[in-house]
């Protein structure tokens, strides 16, 4: 694999899975009730989308919001 394949790796591993889960243990050790923390899981994909559109100008499509429309409605 090229270095960039590993630098790749490398940042999915160290940032977005790592230090979050860190924070994310950290909430839950700090919380009184996990109940109200364990929510919040469930509206970070609309968070994160949100994100995405207004910091790089995600464009948001119909059938993204069915997506995530079906994914809560499951939930």
């Amino acid at each position: 694999m090229p270095w960039q394949g590993w630098a790749a790796v490398s940042y999915v591993g160290l940032f977005e899975m790592g230090i979050t889960f860190v924070l994310w243990i950290n909430a839950l050790k700090l919380t009184r009730n996990t109940a109200r923390i364990s929510n919040l899981i469930f509206i970070s994909p609309f968070i994160s989308l949100m994100l995405l559109a207004t910091i790089i100008g995600e464009q948001i499509y119909p059938s993204t919001l069915i997506g995530l429309g079906s994914s809560s409605a499951v939930c």
